[in-house]
């Protein structure tokens, strides 16, 4: 942090004064350090890679009084301030009797709302959420199905132990077709992604939509071995599958074979006339 503005470096430093725990991750081309909030939100995120540069993600979060996010401040410091911005995201609740979130609102920059969370409760333990995207702002949920199902992104369902420990989350899309499984730890932590045949590699659906799967990988490599069990499953589950988008953000290290991944998608492009897209 040598050749940071002072400005910025006061802030860094006063975000690891408020941390509550910090986590290391170390990968192929850089290493993330990121620190923890008493209400495990991220509030700075450091990232130093393998050409020596340094990103700074710093978070200046506002809670109510039930310790909810409401504002989330964002400043992205890249190559030693060599370019840094503000990002905020709004939220707004409503709550039960019972201080349960039944209903969560996202609002972007301009105050435009980008998500909506409506959440189901049983005997205090949230077993079902509802995740919609490009509403409008004045939504009624008393406008009509049809309004409201198009918006629906993904559903989640829950699912705990005898003593009430969240074990595992069932991600849906709107459709019914499992995206994934979320495995969890014995303190709440998430352990794991499962597929949606829970058949050994990490990944998810995350959107179908006229024979075009939208697929995101969720291990830290990706390799032709990876790919090739992807497409065996989605071919023998899903015979309209014939386009398959590939989103690799999660992957942390990219030096993959390009060359062996790219005759795998030639081989399956000729045998089961299949398009392969990155996005």
């Amino acid at each position: 942090m040598n050749n940071l503005d002072s400005n910025y470096y006061e802030m860094i430093k006063k975000a690891i004064g408020r941390s509550n725990r910090s986590d290391l991750q170390h990968n192929t081309s850089f290493e993330e350090l990121i620190y923890y909030d008493e209400y495990n939100n991220i509030i700075l995120r450091e990232i130093k890679y393998s050409s020596k540069d340094v990103t700074y993600e710093i978070h200046d979060n506002t809670y109510d009084q039930l310790g909810n996010l409401t504002i989330e401040k964002y400043t992205y410091i890249i190559n030693n301030k060599a370019y840094a911005y503000e990002v905020k995201t709004f939220y707004e609740y409503v709550y039960d009797n019972e201080n349960h979130i039944i209903l969560r609102k996202t609002f972007n920059q301009d105050h435009r709302l980008s998500e909506l969370i409506r959440n189901q409760y049983e005997q205090d333990k949230l077993i079902k959420k509802e995740v919609y995207i490009n509403l409008n702002d004045n939504i009624d949920f008393t406008t009509g199905s049809d309004y409201i199902y198009k918006h629906l992104k993904k559903v989640h369902f829950y699912y705990y132990n005898e003593k009430n420990k969240l074990l595992q989350e069932k991600v849906c899309l709107p459709s019914g077709v499992i995206s994934c499984y979320i495995i969890y730890t014995k303190t709440g932590m998430v352990e794991r992604v499962e597929n949606p045949f829970k058949s050994g590699y990490s990944w998810s659906i995350e959107s179908i939509c006229a024979g075009s799967y939208e697929i995101s990988v969720k291990e830290s490599i990706f390799n032709d071995e990876i790919l090739k069990s992807i497409v065996d499953l989605l071919c023998e589950h899903y015979m309209d599958c014939h386009w398959i988008l590939l989103d690799l953000s999660a992957v942390s290290n990219r030096n993959f074979n390009e060359e062996k991944v790219n005759d795998m998608m030639k081989l399956y492009g000729t045998n089961n006339n299949i398009i392969f897209n990155y996005i």
